[in-house]
């Protein structure tokens, strides 16, 4: 009696994986270097990219064990929180950048979007996956530091320039990708985009008085 061959899901598993982060690199190199062209091109189905979902759920793999592990070490008191929660805080920045990009879309709407908002929300996970998150994983060790030492002035001045950067980036590239995925101007999507952000800021402030600590959680993330 002849048995039957085992399937080989270890050849079919390395196969996927690898298939995988090669569509993860290559999403990545095209939003971050030419941001416009590759929202038009994905949007029009020019270009084959990973899932937004897909490709920001790997970015934040490596970025949510990356800087939990950077807590730990640099942190003489490690929080008592949950390691899951510790994982889960590079999460909410980019909830917050999804946030003001669903409030960039519907300013947009009357200075002429042509693209649904599923669109305009999955450009913004591109970007918070691509390039915001390669430079967090760059220079979260530092943010991290200067936040666990942020009784210092100096400590605390050099690692708000990252925090900084980081704002500057994803608006930058948040302007550059919906002009091309909305065929718009740019000086538009600005406009939409400064409108979101102190819309946002106001309410962050609103929600600062009332609820610090969970302001303070989503700092530190």
């Amino acid at each position: 009696m002849t048995s039957e061959p085992d399937p080989q899901w270890t050849r079919d598993a390395a196969r996927a994986i690898g298939h995988e982060l090669a569509m993860f690199a290559t999403t990545l190199w095209a939003i971050v270097s030419a941001p416009a062209r590759f929202a038009d091109d994905w949007a029009t189905g020019r270009r084959h990219a990973l899932n937004p979902l897909a490709f920001l759920f790997n970015a934040l793999a490596v970025l949510g064990p990356w800087r939990a592990l950077w807590a730990r070490l640099l942190d003489p008191n490690p929080p008592t929180t949950p390691l899951w929660f510790e994982l889960s805080k590079p999460l909410y920045p980019i909830v917050i950048n999804v946030t003001v990009t669903g409030l960039v879309h519907l300013i947009l709407k009357p200075l002429g979007a042509r693209r649904p908002l599923r669109s305009s929300l999955a450009i913004g996970m591109y970007v918070s996956g691509g390039p915001l998150s390669l430079l967090n994983f760059l220079v979260g060790p530092l943010m991290i530091y200067g936040f666990i030492h942020r009784d210092d002035p100096k400590v605390a001045l050099i690692s708000a320039i990252p925090n900084l950067v980081l704002l500057v980036i994803f608006i930058v590239y948040t302007i550059v990708a919906q002009a091309g995925l909305h065929r718009l101007s740019r000086w538009r999507v600005a406009l939409a985009v400064l409108i979101a952000w102190v819309a946002f800021g106001y309410l962050s402030a609103r929600t600062s008085m009332h609820h610090p600590e969970f302001m303070r959680s989503l700092m530190e993330g």
